[in-house]
């Protein structure tokens, strides 16, 4: 990726780039309606699973001290079995809680990308409309640091060269 940005920053693509603008995804996802409604849902959804797994939680702790309590009191054969019943619980437990956190997560990922397919679909449109030959991230969330290329207009676009001149390179003797 290092290698990638470099060439880009380094190439004739800036020299020839007649209007480049900046756009701040994240902000964009902060601010626009669709992101902030994503956002609620995604918090309404962590607050109803949070909600019924503080209840299932609830309810093994009072077994827990409830098997406690009465531990002295029970025979050994009715205390195995109910120990064995409450660790099973336990483990399920742990398995929903772990399957929520996934659950959550894939959703909230499934959401983001759907959003930013569109806004980088939204991005090609307006630079190809209002004359932008480059639109960049400007927040630098690159794995880099820097900008990261969110549109280029095709004519500028190196690719096609680059692979004839690494293919070539790589195809030369030593």
């Amino acid at each position: 990726m290092v290698m990638i940005v470099t060439v880009i920053a380094l190439s004739p693509a800036w020299a020839f780039a007649d209007k480049i603008g900046g756009v701040n995804l994240q902000a964009v996802f902060e601010k626009s309606d669709t992101g902030k409604g994503i956002r609620k849902k995604i918090e309404s959804d962590i607050e109803k699973e949070t909600s019924l797994l503080k209840q299932k939680r609830a309810l093994l702790e009072k077994l827990g001290k409830e098997l406690s309590e009465q531990r002295a009191l029970m025979r050994a054969e009715v205390l195995e079995d109910k120990k064995a019943k409450f660790d099973r619980l336990k483990r399920e437990y742990k398995l929903l809680e772990g399957d929520t956190r996934k659950k959550l997560q894939r959703e909230q990922g499934r959401a983001t990308a759907t959003f930013m397919k569109d806004v980088l679909l939204l991005l090609k449109s307006y630079g190809v409309k209002n004359g932008y030959t480059l639109i960049v991230e400007r927040s630098g969330a690159g794995s880099v640091g820097g900008p990261v290329v969110l549109y280029l207009d095709s004519k500028v676009d190196l690719t096609d060269e680059i692979i004839k001149l690494y293919d070539a390179r790589k195809k030369s003797p030593k």
